[in-house]
């Protein structure tokens, strides 16, 4: 279930049912997004931390094998720049004369901020800062760059009815 929950209207109902059809000891593998724009408006309910997911999960009947945090800050800056370029872009297009030179402008930004993404991407598998997380373990301090997440992978398997 990758990139959906956030859509489902009534999630427990939508958890209860994966947990009805899944057989005994199957896993459950679940995407959502936390630090991400509003998408497929106005179908888009939630954001859950993973301590809430974590809880929602346990609470019935599932148990958590694996949660990694997708990205840092750094990849949340990113794509919030990139973002916030894009629809500067968008915006731009609407100025009458000036459009079309602000247009080239924004789009070459949007261009660059792209390819330092990826690159960030590429590296970042590299120094392996996808953030693995342990349930139920404590953060290091604030500053931590851990705190901050585009979103969360999970891994849960079907243990008991709560």
């Amino acid at each position: 279930m990758t990139e959906v929950l956030e859509h489902v209207e009534n999630f427990d109902d939508a958890l209860s049912e994966i947990w009805r059809v899944l057989s005994p000891g199957g896993r459950l593998i679940l995407t959502w997004p936390l630090c991400y724009q509003l998408h497929d408006i106005p179908q888009d309910y939630w954001r859950f931390t993973e301590f809430a997911i974590g809880k929602m999960l346990c609470d019935r009947g599932f148990q958590v094998e694996n949660l990694f945090r997708r990205g840092d800050l750094t990849a949340v800056v990113l794509t919030l720049l990139g973002t916030a370029v894009s629809g500067g872009a968008e915006a731009l297009r609407r100025v009458p004369k000036l459009g079309w030179m602000l247009r080239i402008v924004a789009s070459a930004a949007d261009w660059a901020l792209s390819i330092v993404y990826r690159l960030f991407v590429c590296c970042s598998h590299r120094w392996r800062r996808l953030n693995p997380v342990v349930p139920g373990e404590s953060l290091r301090g604030l500053n931590s760059l851990a705190l901050w997440t585009l979103g969360y992978c999970a891994v849960a398997r079907k243990v008991s009815r709560a």
